[in-house]
């Protein structure tokens, strides 16, 4: 009411507006093109970013994503972090090549059919794309995407490579490392939490070994964690699975003879720093140009964060850590 006239107000929810001030806005002083490239019938599209005069001898890096479908940017809660690496590594007069994961658009195949090997193979396509363009070609891999990086090291494809969160332990050891965190997180006594990573633990063995699955009848374990184990046994059944809990990069990583940046957040619950980054420690060959450090305070998306926990991922502001970004060029710049 205003001035003895009512009137309706009507409202409806709205989306709240998340920020996100490091996404890059253009004008850009780096020059972008749209690329595709096959893996067998497999077509892969993604964004070949430029810098200024950019040559043969101008370094490029491919872009792998972690587990999942994602889009060429990593896309998630509206964070475009291979965006932001792609800007910032295009201003510093280094090239990339970002693409969209097969099974995130236009793929008609059986992504649960798919293995780490046909994510690595997507990548050494792009890859053998831009060595008709480029002397050097490197790969960036984060998550699952450093482990890649790393496998196609060990094959000789990579001139250099950054893995960002990358798992160096096995697949099957990772997934039982989050379990543990994830239960006592939620509250759960250390001994259920025992209890429920042996089996899971024994259950990747039985999988590895072609063995049948434990039960879990006998466990002293609550419901809610029996059922949980259902799904993870139906989840063993599928390639995908099948095949991460049996990988294990440490017996290539002697085969590495290229530069190699290993970075982990020391607040990240997916990828453990120490454990992974000592086993790149342990297993790489001596190389002046190797760095294998964590970073204070971040978590798995490199985000400063207050406990690294994935529900903090959508709330914090910046999308990637400008030391990383920093550390990072000046690595490449060497």
């Amino acid at each position: 009411t205003q001035l003895g006239t009512s009137m309706s107000l009507n409202l409806i929810p709205g989306e709240p507006k998340l920020n996100r001030p490091q996404t890059p806005e253009g004008p850009f002083p780096y020059e972008t093109e749209e690329v595709a490239f096959n893996n067998g019938d497999v077509v892969l599209k993604g964004t070949l970013t430029l810098p200024a005069g950019a040559d043969r001898k101008t370094p490029v890096m491919i872009m792998v994503t972690g587990s999942g479908q994602q889009n060429r940017d990593e896309e998630i809660f509206e964070h475009k972090p291979f965006a932001v690496i792609a800007d910032a590594f295009a201003r510093s007069g280094i090239a990339t090549l970002r693409y969209d994961d097969r099974g995130f658009s236009g793929y008609k195949g059986d992504i649960n059919a798919c293995t780490v090997e046909d994510f690595k193979n997507d990548a050494l396509a792009g890859i053998l794309l831009l060595r008709e363009r480029f002397d050097k070609v490197g790969v960036i891999g984060h998550s699952e995407g450093g482990t890649i990086a790393l496998m196609l090291a060990a094959e000789g494809q990579a001139d250099f490579i950054i893995s960002l969160a990358g798992m160096a332990i096995s697949g099957a050891e990772a997934l039982v490392w989050q379990n543990k965190l994830a239960l006592i997180d939620a509250g759960l006594s250390q001994e259920v939490t025992d209890e429920y990573c042996n089996l899971i633990g024994e259950a990747f063995e039985a999988r590895n070994n072609g063995e049948p699955l434990p039960k879990a009848d006998n466990r002293n374990i609550p419901d809610g964690l029996k059922q949980n184990y259902l799904a993870v046994q139906a989840q063993l059944q599928t390639p995908y699975m099948s095949r991460f809990v049996l990988l294990d990069v440490r017996p290539l990583l002697d085969k590495i003879d290229c530069p190699v940046l290993a970075l982990n957040g020391t607040k990240d619950a997916q990828v453990e720093a120490e454990t992974n980054l000592g086993a790149l420690r342990d297993g790489l060959p001596e190389n002046p140009m190797n760095v294998i450090r964590s970073v204070e305070g971040l978590n798995h998306l490199f985000q400063h964060c207050t406990t690294g926990a994935a529900n903090e991922y959508r709330e914090i502001e910046e999308t990637f850590a400008p030391e990383v970004l920093e550390m990072m060029v000046s690595w490449l710049q060497l």
